[in-house]
């Protein structure tokens, strides 16, 4: 059940892909973040997490994070092949944010943290106080 929808809008897509789209997973988590505690309501800030796995580039986490005009877009890879490719893919991937209407963009590639497990409670943490007993 999600009782405390209201508190904290949740929505999550898995993607059913071809296996020959090079997608070995793709699921997609979208939050709104940064309620007003005395009112309710949005501040207009959302964040958007990719949990992919590709043929070619492995486990992968893409976190865009938008506010107002402004919008974070962070890599996470365990290969830093991958993170290099990025960071040299750097000024196309800021072009192309700048071309969806963000006027402030950084983009950067970080190392995964944890495995996906780890991934995955980290980001449902901000759902603390969630009882998962019946």
């Amino acid at each position: 059940q999600r009782l405390r929808g209201l508190e904290q809008p949740y929505q999550f897509v898995e993607m059913h892909l071809a296996p020959e789209s090079g997608f070995r997973r793709a699921q997609i988590h979208f939050f709104e973040e940064g309620r007003d505690p005395k009112s309710g309501r949005a501040e207009h800030r959302h964040a958007v997490v990719l949990d992919l796995e590709l043929t070619r580039l492995g486990a992968l986490w893409v976190i865009l994070r938008t506010e107002g005009g402004r919008c974070t877009c962070q890599f996470q890879s365990a290969d830093p092949e991958v993170r290099d490719a990025i960071l040299s893919a750097q000024s196309e991937l800021t072009d192309a944010l700048i071309g969806a209407g963000f006027r402030a963009v950084q983009v950067s590639a970080t190392a995964l943290p944890s495995g996906r497990a780890g991934m995955i409670a980290a980001l449902m943490d901000r759902f603390g106080g969630l009882n998962m007993q019946a």
